[in-house]
């Protein structure tokens, strides 16, 4: 009897815990959220599925849902391809300005509009076209139903809520054709995936190994207008004419949808006659075997102190295998 009863507890924590692990669900796109340093500590995920937008935050590691919201979408269903195809686009994208009052016709932007950056790289590079894709207002008297020409859709009274929790040009605004929630446990291992391959990428950057560091790039690589050949002998090049190079990166975000990932951080580049820093980002495809390869990568400018602080906070992409000369200690100022 004894032996029953603890075979009935053990059994009753078991499913006590396989329903602690379902209830835990996250969006499987929200790879790493800021900390708050410099990236956004939200995000903003669109269900076009179920429509529903919600606001997620990164609390010390842990995704956390603060709002759900019901919205309305693009007349015509399916991921937008061209201007005036009435459809909203799919993918990830960052919050740009906020337009209210007399910079918006009341009737069909509400009282605020928050503007994209649709289209993004990816949809570039597929030749997508159209612009305006925004995340607005509507009046209270129409409601959700109209349909709009391509934006996502919030009550008047739910777009200067969910303003709060947007930090311009940094907030993602993640819009999926179906939301896929995942356990926190599986997120755990999507975000290690990601982190080890950009360690790998910039150690493999630092110790000079150009095929190692060239095997993260995808065949479809073009950037600076250069294809994946002439990316390599550009580097190449430079890892002649540098005896040390240093780079360092500040913890990144990192967002998914449709397997498109958009990875960015804040870089300090050393080497003896340069000493710069900026914003990386970074554009990976999931390609056969669902292996990571940046097709794309882009660079601009950061203040400096801004940078440097965010970047001696972050940990995540350091390598301590790598030798003191290796790491080019000499790295600040």
């Amino acid at each position: 009897m004894i032996r029953n009863i603890s075979l009935s507890f053990a059994l009753v924590g078991l499913a006590l815990s396989a329903t602690a692990e379902t209830t835990n669900l996250v969006p499987s796109g929200l790879l790493r959220l800021g900390s708050g340093n410099f990236y956004s500590t939200h995000a903003v995920v669109a269900d076009k599925a179920n429509r529903k937008v919600s606001v997620w935050k990164n609390e010390n590691g842990k995704l956390i849902k603060l709002k759900e919201y019901d919205n309305d979408l693009g007349k015509a269903a399916g991921d937008k391809v061209v201007e005036g195809d009435n459809k909203t686009p799919e993918g990830v994208f960052f919050f740009q300005k906020i337009l209210e009052g007399k910079q918006i016709p009341f009737q069909k932007y509400g009282v605020r509009a928050i503007t994209t950056n649709y289209p993004n790289l990816f949809d570039k590079r597929e030749r997508k076209t159209g612009y305006g894709i925004w995340l607005h207002g509507i009046p209270d008297e129409v409601g959700l139903q109209r349909g709009s020409e391509g934006c996502v859709v919030l009550s008047n009274k739910h777009i200067m809520e969910i303003s709060d929790f947007i930090q311009l040009k940094n907030t993602a605004f993640l819009i999926e054709d179906k939301l896929e929630l995942i356990p926190a446990s599986e997120l755990v291992k999507k975000k290690t995936e990601i982190e080890e391959f950009l360690k790998a990428w910039r150690r493999s950057w630092i110790q000079k190994d150009i095929d190692t560091y060239m095997s993260h790039y995808s065949d479809k690589f073009y950037s600076s207008k250069r294809n994946k050949e002439q990316w390599r002998a550009h580097k190449d090049r430079l890892n002649k004419v540098y005896d040390e190079i240093y780079v360092d990166f500040s913890d990144p975000v990192a967002y998914e949808v449709d397997k498109q990932i958009i990875v960015r951080t804040l870089q300090h580049y050393k080497s003896p006659t340069m000493n710069d820093y900026g914003e990386k980002t970074l554009y990976l495809e999931r390609e056969e075997g669902n292996k990571l390869k940046i097709i794309a990568e882009t660079w601009k400018s950061v203040d400096h102190e801004t940078a440097k602080q965010t970047i001696a906070s972050g940990t995540i992409l350091r390598d301590t295998r790598l030798s003191s000369t290796q790491e080019f200690t000499s790295q600040a100022n």
